[in-house]
């Protein structure tokens, strides 16, 4: 069932399993019914928000399919089949602006954990699991290799300035680039996060998610003139329909303001 996943989305899986396991008490799987499914779905919507919920129900779908797949289901019947996702609005992650860029640089010097994890964001416009994930043996020269956790997309980017002076005062702990505080292992999604956002709040940047970085990425591409193909070979983007999504707005503006200077 886990084999061909990510290890991120297999650590979400495990939470959310553990999860069910609570929820389900002395229910059996085979007694599970939609009720159920809607019961703890809209529970977990007030506990812990609408994307929370419905990411619990895509969960259980995979599941229950898998129950039926070794017997503990009998006749294809999957409860959270059907499940309405709770509607919400989702709010895009912002392009962090050039203010906010600048401010992040100026609070952490170059020989700061947080500051090369900014730049490892900013330089390759990845996932932080990507950036987390990142080891030594990935630099080549002015270059970094970076392998999506996602999509198992392998990408050569080229290294920004600041990247490169952040690696040149880096401390070599462990296997990766970034470690966990005083050791020699990976750090961990949580600290990671914690410190961004330890970060954002110095530089008033709290509006400004770590996955925005990513967005800012695109958009600058966009606004720089990249065409799509472009922009995926940094990214590592599948389509351009997400390119659109990205760095769709930031293209809308750069067209509006060439227009309105051409018009009579």
């Amino acid at each position: 069932m886990f084999e061909k996943l990510s290890e991120r989305t297999k650590a979400d899986y495990r939470k959310f399993l553990d999860r069910f396991d609570k929820n389900a008490g002395t229910v059996t799987v085979k007694d599970i019914e939609i009720k159920h499914v809607v019961a703890w779905r809209d529970q977990l919507a007030q506990s812990n928000g609408a994307h929370y919920a419905n990411y619990f129900v895509r969960v259980l779908k995979v599941l229950f399919k898998h129950a039926n797949q070794i017997g503990e289901i009998k006749g294809g019947f999957n409860p959270a089949h059907g499940v309405e996702a709770i509607k919400y609005d989702k709010q895009k992650p912002k392009p962090w602006p050039r203010d906010m860029i600048e401010a992040a640089r100026a609070a952490r010097p170059h020989n700061d954990r947080t500051r090369l994890l900014f730049e490892l964001l900013y330089c390759t416009g990845q996932r932080i699991g990507d950036a987390l994930s990142a080891k030594w043996s990935d630099v080549r020269g002015d270059s970094i290799e970076v392998s999506q956790n996602k999509t198992g997309t392998p990408l050569v980017l080229p290294m920004t300035p600041d990247l490169m002076e952040c690696l040149k005062h880096a401390e070599r702990a462990g296997e990766t680039i970034l470690t966990a505080y005083r050791k020699e292992t990976p750090w961990k999604y949580r600290g990671a996060a914690d410190a961004m956002m330890k970060l954002r709040r110095e530089i008033g940047a709290e509006a400004y998610t770590i996955h925005g970085i990513r967005h800012t990425v695109a958009s600058e591409l966009g606004e720089s003139g990249v065409d799509d193909d472009g922009i995926m070979a940094v990214t590592g983007h599948k389509s351009k329909g997400m390119v659109a999504h990205y760095a769709g707005e930031a293209r809308q503006r750069v067209r509006a303001e060439k227009a309105q200077k051409e018009r009579k």
